[in-house]
């Protein structure tokens, strides 16, 4: 089967200095001849859904190229894995079509209609007005879309997924009560921030340009540190008295507060993230509140 047609959008991309080089007339340049580099322009395919890149991205093939026991792709990954076990003729989840492919089965739909994010059903109503169809923004295209990323994000080639540009590791940190511990989401090790703590509940963190600081909650103690993340080193009681059972723990990061709930006073109370002019906010109306989460910006 040929590729489809697809419209195409195009990338610059540097060669070496010297590579692709030429002096008038045609001739190879050679040595400090071609000392600036040059560019050349790469044609990148974009593909609408159903259709799929192949080929590191370099070719795109309609859905019926899939599993039809021909290669259209030199990389093979239109073909094999699961293509044998013809998952359409026994699956009856696709709301109207069915297309086996290396993964299993995809659907798709007629014209007109639009598959919903469970990638199952279709219907008249646009992905755009759906949750979760892109994961920043999207952008409505007569019946299809195209997700869209904020400023300093990058669209990632499942073509929903957009990935920060900021250079930082990015990490999550957790509590197993008796230690503080952090995950490299890159390279998923697992690092121990902290450890010999008694029970250690809640945990948030605070961004500056010149540290990042975690805040906790020991419900033994019944007190509230902070400490740098580096090594948690600065290790700081931030509240010290008249704490039952603080299970709940956020850092307002825009006015630079601290709230936590606590479950046996069935209240919720706020600082400054140093302490200081404490305050409590709900008292009562509520029974044993376990958790707090915030976006300061609303």
């Amino acid at each position: 089967m040929k590729p489809m047609s697809v419209r195409r959008r195009y990338k610059v991309v540097l060669l070496k200095s010297g590579e692709g080089c030429r002096k008038p007339g045609g001739a190879e340049c050679k040595g400090k001849e071609c000392s600036q580099p040059k560019s050349t322009v790469i044609p990148t395919p974009e593909c609408e859904y159903p259709s799929r890149l192949c080929d590191n991205n370099t070719l795109c093939i309609p859905v019926m190229a899939l599993c039809d026991d021909k290669e259209d792709c030199k990389d093979g990954s239109d073909e094999g894995l699961r293509c044998g076990e013809s998952l359409c003729q026994r699956s009856k989840d696709c709301s109207h079509f069915c297309s086996n492919a290396p993964e299993g089965f995809i659907c798709h739909c007629p014209k007109g209609l639009n598959l919903g994010n469970d990638k199952l059903t279709c219907s008249d109503a646009h992905p755009c007005l759906q949750w979760g169809t892109c994961s920043q923004e999207c952008i409505q295209i007569k019946n299809h879309h195209k997700c869209a990323c904020f400023a300093n994000y990058t669209l990632q080639a499942d073509h929903f997924t957009c990935r920060s540009n900021d250079p930082s590791v990015p990490f999550v940190i957790f509590s197993n009560r008796h230690e503080l511990r952090s995950v490299d989401l890159r390279t998923i090790q697992v690092k121990a921030l902290i450890s010999s703590l008694k029970n250690t509940i809640a945990l948030d963190f605070y961004h500056t340009p010149t540290a990042n600081i975690i805040y906790w909650t020991d419900v033994i103690d019944d007190k509230i540190y902070q400490g740098t993340l580096i090594a948690l080193i600065n290790i700081e009681v931030v509240v010290q008295t008249g704490l039952a059972t603080a299970e709940g723990l956020a850092v307002d990061w825009i006015g630079e507060n601290l709230y936590w709930v606590e479950s046996n006073l069935d209240q919720i109370e706020v600082a400054r993230l140093n302490g200081s002019f404490r305050r409590t906010l709900v008292a009562g109306d509520m029974e044993s509140p376990r958790a707090i989460a915030l976006d300061p910006r609303f």
